[in-house]
């Protein structure tokens, strides 16, 4: 609908005049005392009422908000008008005055940033009147953003969730919604705004130093951070928001780890301490599920019974795979998994008993989380551990069953083991088979190759 027809918040007085007619919610009547605010324009113009209702509307809009205790969405509007002038013909219009669409918006963005720096509160040297600086900021900031002169940090944020949400896992979105969460307000606190303009290299390097190291992270933890803002900047340079990446080449180096502190594989007593234990019973079934796939403890806690079909586990894509990975059944698993389809619909999940992550959890927490810590407080109390001074994590974890599914299939092929070979290990543990010969020409292994990998290996 073009200016001219244009009459939100607006009514017309019955000598022809215009005013600005502003509906107020009830949360906010008792303290306002009415429940519409109006006022005249002093026009008889329609299109000039258009032009004179923002600061208006901004002004009655800023009064709600007072009686509501909110702090008025000058970002939104902003960001609302940017739309409307990036996306306004700039021809003349239709009655032939000689404003444009465009025009009109930016008479708008300038009536509202008026609004913003208010009346003058004196003048300078030159006769120049002077606005309350506070005033005068905010003023400024909408005015920039407006005209497209700088980018909020959050702004394209929506788009970029919808292009990578297939690409990311949740752990991955919690890192990026917490580093997020604590530079907006460092941004904030140091430049008086969050935009994509205002990190460089030297602000992001500030930031690590200032920021990250308080949080008393690891230089792996705060690289996984650092990662995640690597990654939408670079998605911000893609799609033409800024010309570089200032994250790129920020990662800290970690301490070189020896060969003491590396995580391994179980060793075979501790696999038969773990296998001959009481663990809850879901537990059990999972370790076994993990020794003999392995597979990592997310896509085994995700498995649904339709997963679980003529004797194929479809184990769920889980990092960089592109899609579900098909696992031979072992048939010293056939007997468990049976058990646990039994009664249930192909939407049912294998492990019930994991239990979900509520709605008041942080994002980053998964499914697998709590079946981690279930096993890891199991491990302990059977006296598998293998703890590192300095090192958060013991150097046996749930994690290293996946080791040691890998270690007892090459040791089955340095004994002969036939019917497959190491690529093939590959590709029933999902690792990416490198280098021209295997992973361009090597047809994907037959399902049977596949079995004679998975049935190679034996639990101690």
């Amino acid at each position: 609908m073009g200016a001219k027809k244009d009459t939100r918040y607006l009514e017309r007085y019955r000598g022809g005049g215009w005013g600005v007619i502003y509906p107020v919610p009830r949360a906010a009547r008792d303290v306002i005392g009415r429940a519409k605010l109006k006022r005249s324009l002093q026009t008889d113009s329609l299109e000039e009422a258009n032009r004179r209702k923002g600061p208006v509307v901004a002004e009655f809009q800023a009064q709600i908000d007072a009686a509501l205790g909110k702090t008025p969405d000058l970002e939104g509007l902003a960001l609302r008008l940017r739309v409307q002038r990036s996306s306004a013909p700039d021809d003349d219009t239709p009655d032939g005055r000689g404003y444009s669409p465009r025009d009109l918006v930016e008479l708008e963005i300038e009536q509202e940033a008026e609004a913003l720096a208010g009346l003058p509160v004196g003048v300078d040297d030159l006769g120049l009147p002077t606005y309350e600086p506070s005033k005068l900021v905010k003023a400024k900031r909408f005015n920039d953003i407006a005209r497209s002169r700088v980018t909020p940090l959050r702004l394209p944020e929506v788009d970029f969730r919808a292009q990578k949400a297939t690409g990311w896992q949740g752990k991955t979105w919690g890192k990026f919604d917490r580093i997020m969460g604590l530079l907006v307000p460092w941004l904030q606190n140091k430049q008086g705004g969050a935009t994509v303009e205002g990190v460089d290299r030297r602000t992001a390097g500030a930031f690590i130093g200032e920021t990250l190291r308080e949080q008393g992270w690891t230089p792996q933890t705060l690289n996984g951070y650092v990662s995640c803002l690597q990654q939408y900047w670079g998605w911000l340079v893609d799609r033409g928001f800024t010309d570089e990446n200032p994250w790129r080449g920020q990662r800290v180096k970690p301490p070189k780890r020896t060969q003491e502190s590396k995580e391994r594989a179980f060793t075979k007593d501790e696999m038969r301490k773990l296998m001959s234990g009481d663990p809850v019973p879901y537990l059990g079934d999972l370790m076994r599920l993990a020794a003999l796939t392995g597979a990592r403890l997310g896509a085994l806690v995700e498995l649904r019974v339709r997963d679980c079909q003529d004797g194929v586990f479809l184990m769920p894509p889980q990092k960089s795979e592109q899609g579900a990975r098909r696992v031979p059944i072992h048939s010293d698993l056939a007997a468990l998994v049976a058990r646990r389809c039994e009664g249930k619909t192909g939407d049912d999940w294998l492990f019930p008993e994991v239990p979900p992550v509520r709605p008041d959890e942080s994002a980053s927490k998964v499914r697998g989380d709590k079946a981690g810590k279930a096993f890891a407080r199991y491990a302990e109390k059977v006296g598998v551990r293998d703890k590192v001074q300095g090192v958060r994590r013991s150097r046996v974890n749930f994690h290293s069953f996946r080791r040691w599914f890998i270690t007892a299939a090459h040791e089955a092929l340095t004994v002969g083991a036939s019917g497959f070979d190491g690529t093939t290990i590959s590709e029933v543990v999902g690792h990416k088979v490198e280098g021209m010969t295997f992973g361009v020409y090597k047809d994907a292994a037959q399902d049977v190759q596949l079995r004679a990998c998975v049935e190679a290996v034996r639990l101690p």
